[in-house]
């Protein structure tokens, strides 16, 4: 590695939170992360492939986690030589994919509502009281694994909602997070 840099998704307290990423510029004389190298436990790397980037510590070898997320694109170039492959991996965090992922009426997405009075294009959310109950229910409906978030229980109740089919998974998530 000859250098990264990272951006958290929030400078202030007064900004909404959006995606954090991560850019970690390499040289590669191995060929570690050559996509044409079968031979390596980093091949065929899928787009949203789990990455945490670490800092080792020069005198102890304790590695410290620096980064958690997800890959968004490796950039390399192979040097006239061919003896080494030098590149950017660009990284982003859950809230990218959170972005991407957009409620459909059934499934596994909201509630029914009683009287069905919501019409089928919607997706239907009950009171939430404390607000961590709809945090968990839309990362559960999506399949984040628990392992992933930790949420607090919150101090207000949310009222019942509709949300238009098609909605991001985070607007979502920020709209409940602005309640609190």
């Amino acid at each position: 590695v000859s250098g990264y840099t990272i951006s958290r998704g929030r400078q202030d307290e007064l900004s909404r939170t959006q995606t954090g990423v991560a850019n970690v510029a390499f040289s590669d004389p191995e060929g570690i992360l050559d996509p044409t190298n079968s031979s390596s436990a980093l091949w065929r790397q899928e787009i949203y492939s789990p990455i945490a980037i670490a800092l080792q510590h020069p005198a102890t070898d304790v590695w410290y986690p620096i980064y958690r997320g997800l890959i968004a694109s490796m950039d390399y170039e192979v040097h006239p030589s061919q003896n080494a492959m030098f590149g950017e991996l660009a990284c982003v965090d859950l809230f990218d994919l959170l972005a991407t992922i957009e409620v459909s009426p059934g499934g596994s997405f909201g509630q029914q509502p009683n009287p069905a009075w919501v019409d089928e294009p919607n997706v239907f959310y009950e009171d939430a009281h404390p607000v961590q109950l709809r945090f968990e229910a839309i990362l559960d409906a999506i399949g984040v694994p628990s392992a992933y978030w930790e949420i607090f229980t919150g101090n207000v109740a949310i009222d019942e909602t509709v949300v238009p089919a098609g909605t991001n998974v985070l607007s979502l998530l920020q709209d409940a997070a602005d309640a609190e």
